[in-house]
């Protein structure tokens, strides 16, 4: 088969990206949890490949392919296998698929040379010897010494344990022939290192590369859905065509009968398009798998990794923004978070730390979640740096959210030193920043050695919002129905004055009462509150009424991104065009909170004592 042929050279990429995502799935779940299912899935991806890589006729990959599947098959330890197979499947990608393999010398591995001066059946080895046997050893190509204790004032004749050195080479048969030429072979051992012994020897794992997901499966019922009501709406459309050419004003109703039928089908149509879009969780998340295990097994850390909710669907466009920010709390979480074994068997807890990553559904938005068991957050130490850095003059009244807060701030960073992977004050501002992009919100609960959760809470998606479009002076504005409890009409008993603060009394409760004209400096507004109407919203944990002209529609809009100025930005999500061509800004309750706190305009909102 041509596989120059681009129709089907992207058909191999993808499926190739596919086996080897589930390939790489499959592995990290055998290395934690051994079973037969488990071990036949591995078996028949490596078999998938071996045969793919061998019907566009590269050789080289399908014999590889094949020899790491009869290994698999044949090999009673395939734990160690493990490593060796992620390995592979990471170096294959997009841009050297096509490619032959290069040839790759076999690692250096580390060895312990165990060597006994003093031997039961002969004299002691001469030390003097022995130093100048190591000088010309460590000459030798291909072989590294890593450590080498210190025996200037070693007497031999009195030496009754073996002196350990540490040792990288690339051909064990090799180094044995060259030491023989200098030592005989009754006087050394040569073994593998432990662990321990090799841990710091140890290079970085490669970072974890995240990438979007270029297609999409859909199911065939989903598309045969979209395909009969895009049918509809050309048939409607086509009779709405023909009727407008006869209409004359006793057809008005069948006209606005046509118009509903149309509206009702677009609103289908949306709804399947919107589904189609939408992804599992799992789709993108499986990547952290290898992330966990990588970072974990680089800073010693022993992390148990759980992914919660797999079925949850987000929208495509949000669910790739968000990976990078997750990877940077999961990185974070290990860091940070996690304690070594020592230090948590000293506390009390499992050597094994936990990490779950979680996603689930939460009064029309979507919630992700990232928690960790270990150390929490230390606000002591965030308290300390910001006096330190004098970034607040004010620290004295921090509420512990705010304390919070700053570890999403740029070059904000309470570890001591820089790591391979934190402590450079970078990573968390991006988090932050992905988010207020996305018109999503963090969220952060931590209990000193005990756990730290990090709640991202996003709309369900970034281009579609059901509004309440209202017009306030002579500009209208939308407002998230989901942020909206209830509208209404003041009468005079409802309304209270203090301290030149309004608020609303309302079934018992109090809303402080917020007048957008003021706000937005708008002119010719309607400015008597019991001629406006208020609309009860909620955001940031409170609620607040706002007062407008007049309410002009409930709605679907489609979310235009703009270039909105600063001060824009931080009041609104975007903008949309109504069906009037009019352009309506969308405001952002919570944004909006936050303005008028800061802002000093919103005092009745900070001052919630009855």
């Amino acid at each position: 088969m041509d596989i120059n042929k681009s129709e089907f050279r992207e058909i191999f990429i993808e499926e190739v990206k596919e086996i080897k995502n589930k390939l790489e799935v499959e592995l990290i779940s055998y290395e934690k949890k051994q079973n037969d299912e488990l071990e036949k899935n591995i078996k028949r991806y490596l078999h998938t490949l071996k045969g793919d890589f061998l019907t566009y006729n590269m050789k080289d990959k399908s014999e590889l392919f094949h020899s790491l599947e009869q290994r698999w098959l044949n090999e009673a330890d395939k734990l160690s296998l493990i490593s060796e197979i992620l390995e592979v499947v990471e170096n294959i990608n997009e841009d050297n698929l096509f490619q032959p393999i290069a040839e790759k010398a076999a690692p250096p591995k580390v060895f312990e040379l165990l060597v006994d001066f003093k031997n039961s059946t002969s004299a002691s080895m001469d030390l003097e010897e022995f130093k100048q046997a190591l000088s010309m050893l460590s000459k030798v190509k291909g072989q590294e010494f890593l450590y080498i204790p210190d025996f200037n004032d070693l007497e031999p004749e009195s030496l009754s344990i073996k002196l350990s050195f540490l040792i990288e080479i690339s051909d064990r048969a090799e180094f044995e022939k060259n030491i023989e030429n200098y030592l005989p072979s009754k006087y050394f051992e040569l073994k593998a290192a432990g662990e321990k012994e090799a841990e710091s020897q140890k290079k970085p794992q490669a970072d974890v590369e995240f990438k979007g997901l270029e297609s999409i499966k859909v199911k065939t019922k989903k598309l045969d859905s979209l395909l009969g009501n895009i049918g509809e709406l050309i048939s409607t459309h086509s009779s709405l065509k023909f009727f407008k050419n006869e209409l004359s004003q006793d057809r008005q109703d069948d006209f606005e009968e046509l118009v509903g039928q149309l509206q009702k089908v677009i609103k289908k149509l949306q709804t399947d398009i919107f589904s189609i879009r939408m992804l599992p969780v799992n789709a993108m998340f499986f990547q952290f798998e290898r992330l966990v295990r990588n970072v974990s097994r680089n800073l010693g850390k022993k992390v148990d990794f759980e992914i919660r909710g797999e079925k949850t669907e987000i929208d495509k466009s949000i669910l790739e923004k968000l990976m990078d920010p997750i990877s940077h709390m999961i990185r974070n979480s290990i860091d940070h978070g996690i304690e070594d074994p020592e230090e948590r068997r000293s506390k009390g807890k499992s050597e094994k730390g936990k990490i779950s990553i979680s996603a689930y559904y939460d009064e029309g938005e979507v919630v992700i979640e990232v928690y960790d068991d270990g150390k929490g957050i230390d606000t002591e130490k965030i308290l300390q740096k910001i006096k330190n850095e004098n970034l607040v003059e004010d620290w004295q009244i921090l509420s512990e959210e705010e304390l919070f807060s700053y570890i999403f701030s740029m070059g904000f960073s309470t570890k001591e030193e820089a790591t391979e992977v934190s402590g450079r004050g970078v990573g968390l501002d991006i988090v932050s920043k992905q988010v207020q992009d996305l018109s999503g919100r963090i969220e952060i609960k931590s209990e000193k050695d005990s756990y730290t959760s990090i709640k991202l809470i996003m709309p369900l998606t970034i281009s579609i919002l059901d509004g309440l479009t209202v017009k306030v002076g002579s500009y209208m504005y939308v407002l998230p129905i989901l942020s909206v409890s209830e509208t209404m009409q003041l009468e005079r008993e409802n309304l209270l004055l203090s301290h030149k603060d309004e608020y609303i009394v309302h079934r018992g409760e109090h809303y402080p009462l917020v007048r957008l004209h003021e706000i937005f400096n708008v002119e010719n507004a309607v400015e008597d509150p019991f001629k406006a109407i208020t609309v009860i919203v909620q955001a940031a944990g409170i609620e607040f009424g706002i007062l407008i002209d007049e309410i002009v529609d409930i709605e679907q809009v489609v979310i235009k991104k703009m270039d909105l100025s600063y001060e824009e930005a931080r009041r609104f999500i975007g903008a949309t065009i109504l069906g009037n061509g009019d352009i309506a800004f969308i405001m952002d309750p919570r944004k909006l909170y936050e303005y008028l706190v800061e802002q000093g305009k919103g005092g009745a909102l900070c001052k919630m004592n009855f």
